[in-house]
């Protein structure tokens, strides 16, 4: 049986998404790494005038590697 769509399921969604990502800055060092570097290449991004384009692959490339790392600390955890 398929569960329709409501409201509620999507805010529950999100809420233990945010509290995945949360468990993932608290664990993982390279975590807190990943965040000064993401804040870093948006701030320069910004001073450099990076154009609609670079932000995509900058993006792109961010989300890469904090999806990378997400992986990474899933996987230490079930390995534990």
């Amino acid at each position: 049986m398929t569960k329709s769509f409501t409201f509620d399921g999507r805010i529950r969604s999100v809420g233990f998404a945010v509290k995945g990502i949360w468990l993932m800055l608290r664990t993982q060092h390279n975590a807190w790494i990943h965040a000064v570097a993401t804040v870093l290449v948006i701030l320069a991004g910004l001073f450099f005038g990076v154009g609609p384009g670079e932000w995509c692959c900058l993006v792109l490339a961010m989300i890469a590697a904090w999806i990378a790392e997400a992986l990474n600390t899933d996987l230490e955890l079930l390995a534990e």
